[in-house]
């Protein structure tokens, strides 16, 4: 019996083979109330059967409610929820009516149905829910709230891991720069105030190893390298630990070139592949989103990071955003041929979004609150169009799409896809050399093996 269940997973259902930390976050977090949960984990792999399935078989007498986690829905500027998930929590209604169906993710989830939505970290307000509904108060939250530099997390025997899996992990929540076209809440943090303390880290890296053999990981911090301390920790890492670690994981290469040794002490700490937001090379589109080391330097340093004091080990991501203040079709094209010439991993254009829900405090980046500020007109909170008198959101989203089509066979497996690919057996050595496309081919194969060894797990566990 589980008093709450979770279900979980990131679309889309094809690329996508890693576990989103947030429900195991906050399974976590509420056992210290007493409260037992169990996460549902890949749902964009498994049918509306096997998701009611698996519900089903931990419902008891004190259930109380069934959590759908909806950070990594698809659909833009409203993301849609998932037709497996949508017909689950039907027939679920149905059979359980009191059983309260409850939504929850980064961002507040424009749906309908829902007993509640929790919006951004919910620790401390799903206890008190929870609390709340079960009319349970065994220990006060007042005296007990979720403080992220000491979180003790574990996955444990009811989350059905898999040997040699890579699992996500926090070093800390929330970023201490605050760029402009960014919508997440946790920005601006002063130091020493979102870093997870560097041994509960290393003890939850020891319980893992012990437990299912891991060593490879995603790194969910906003900047990993945002600290030298940090990075010189990581480099230590695995002669505390006497076993090695690999993760991938966002670095921001400004702090790469400017912190002398930086790079040599990330790959000294595992480092396999890297997400760069570059966003732009344009000197004005830099300036409007306080990036401007890119425009200055990104396309020569790159490249050198890349070749030769990385000796091409470690595959980059290089995102690039279309739509940003004062860069034109040109500049973006520009950007694209230097793409095509420096083949270090992957690159990605992704269209300029600027989450105009004016009262929702999650959505709100520095653009959303005075648009036209930046040059953006005719902006429509409904549809998310917009226009900066060099392009419209149409246009950067048809650009993007052509640009990333015309990418697809220079670019590698980079980043979280290429950990994800880890998960399906492919061999590193794979993964780092091969074509993007040459990985997907591999892909169908290996997924149904997946999904059936995850699901067996599952059923193992004692409901």
């Amino acid at each position: 019996m589980r008093h709450i269940i979770f279900l979980n997973g990131i679309w889309p259902e094809n690329a996508n083979f890693n576990r989103a930390i947030g429900p195991y976050q906050l399974k976590h977090w509420i056992s210290h109330f007493g409260f037992k949960g169990q996460v549902i984990d890949f749902c964009q792999l498994l049918t509306t059967e096997e998701i009611v399935k698996s519900v089903e078989y931990f419902i008891g007498n004190e259930t109380l409610a069934i959590g759908v986690s909806t950070t990594f829905w698809e659909g833009a500027p409203v993301p849609l929820m998932p037709k497996n998930i949508q017909e689950a929590l039907v027939i679920l209604k149905d059979r359980y009516p009191n059983i309260k169906q409850i939504a929850g993710g980064a961002r507040t989830p424009k749906v309908n149905g829902f007993d509640y939505v929790f919006a951004g970290d919910s620790e401390d307000a799903l206890v008190l829910w929870l609390q709340e509904l079960s009319g349970k108060r065994s220990i006060s939250l007042f005296n007990k709230r979720f403080d992220i530099t000491n979180l003790t997390h574990r996955f444990d025997s009811n989350d059905a891991i898999m040997q040699n899996e890579v699992l996500p992990i926090e070093l800390g929540r929330g970023c201490i720069f605050k760029c402009k076209f960014c919508s997440h809440k946790n920005l601006g943090k002063p130091k020493n105030t979102y870093q997870r303390k560097f041994d509960l880290f290393l003890d939850e890296v020891r319980w893992n190893k012990e437990q299912w053999g891991v060593q490879n990981y995603l790194f969910l911090d906003d900047t990993v390298n945002e600290d030298m301390d940090k990075i010189e920790n990581l480099a230590k890492a695995k002669n505390t630990l006497q076993f090695p670690i690999n993760w991938v994981g966002y670095l921001r290469a400004d702090l790469v070139w400017a912190k002398q040794g930086s790079a040599e002490l990330l790959k000294e700490s595992g480092l396999k592949s890297c997400f760069f937001g570059i966003e732009s090379f344009h000197p004005d589109a830099g300036k409007a989103i306080d990036k401007g080391w890119a425009p200055k330097h990104g396309k020569e340093y790159i490249p050198k990071l890349y070749n030769d004091i990385w000796n091409k080990d470690i595959n980059i991501h290089c995102n690039f955003i279309i739509g940003l203040p004062g860069e034109d079709k040109d500049s973006i094209n520009e950007t694209h041929k230097w793409c095509l010439d420096n083949p270090i991993g992957h690159h990605r254009f992704v269209a300029l979004t600027l989450f105009l829900e004016k009262h929702d405090i999650l959505t709100q980046s520095e653009f959303t609150k005075d648009y036209a500020k930046y040059g953006y007109v005719n902006v429509n909170e409904q549809t998310g169009y917009w226009e900066n008198g060099s392009i419209n959101s149409t246009e950067a989203a048809e650009m993007c799409k052509s640009l990333n089509q015309r990418l697809t066979y220079s670019n590698k497996m980079s980043c979280w896809n290429a950990f994800s690919a880890l998960n399906l057996g492919i061999p590193y050595e794979h993964i780092h050399n091969w074509p993007a496309t040459l990985i997907h081919r591999e892909i169908p194969s290996k997924k149904a093996i997946f999904k059936a060894k995850y699901l067996e797990l599952l059923s193992q566990i004692k409901s």
